[in-house]
C-alpha cells in the first residue's frame, strides 16, 4: 500500500506541461501519512504505514520536462479530471481505475525547479476501500548517480 501511494507521489512532477517543472537529477524525497483508515486493517499495520519514508530517484529529463502530473498520470494509468495551476502552485484530481477498485487523488502543492511540496488526500474504493492523507516534500539534492 505505502509503495502504491509513494510511487504515485513521486511520480508526481508536474501539473501543466509548459508551467511546473523539475530540474532533472536526483531527487530525495520525504513522506507522512498523516491519516490512514482500512476498514479491518490490525492496528498495527495502520501505525506501521504512517512512518515517515525517505526515498531517492533519478528524475530524467524527460521525467523533468514533463512534470510531475504527467509522471502520476501515465505511471498509474490516471486520468486528470480537474486541474488548476497558478505560478509554482497547483491542485488537481486524478482518478485511476484498477482492477480493485477505483483510486480518486485531490492533490495540491507547489512545484519548483528543485523543491517540491505536495498535499494528497485519497481514496480507494472497492475490495480494499481505504482513505489516506499524506504530506510529501523533496529536494533536488545532485545529480544522477
Amino acid at each position: 500500500m505505502r509503495i502504491l501511494v509513494l510511487a504515485a507521489l513521486l511520480a508526481f512532477p508536474s501539473v501543466a506541461q509548459a508551467q511546473l517543472k523539475m530540474q532533472p537529477g536526483q531527487w530525495q524525497f520525504q513522506m507522512n501519512i498523516t491519516s490512514f483508515d482500512m476498514p479491518g486493517a490490525p492496528p498495527q499495520v495502520v501505525e506501521s504505514i504512517k512512518k515517515q519514508t525517505t526515498t531517492g530517484r533519478c528524475i530524467t529529463p524527460a521525467e523533468a520536462e514533463a512534470g510531475p502530473l504527467e509522471m502520476m498520470k501515465n505511471r498509474d494509468h490516471c486520468k486528470v479530471t480537474r486541474q488548476s495551476i497558478d505560478g509554482e502552485k497547483f491542485d488537481a484530481v486524478l482518478v485511476c481505475d484498477r482492477p480493485d477498485g477505483t483510486l480518486t487523488q485531490t492533490v495540491n502543492g507547489s512545484v519548483t525547479l528543485t523543491k517540491i511540496a505536495i498535499n494528497t488526500a485519497a481514496e480507494r474504493t472497492g475490495q480494499k476501500a481505504m482513505k489516506m492523507t499524506t504530506q510529501m516534500t523533496g529536494a533536488r539534492v545532485g545529480d544522477c548517480q
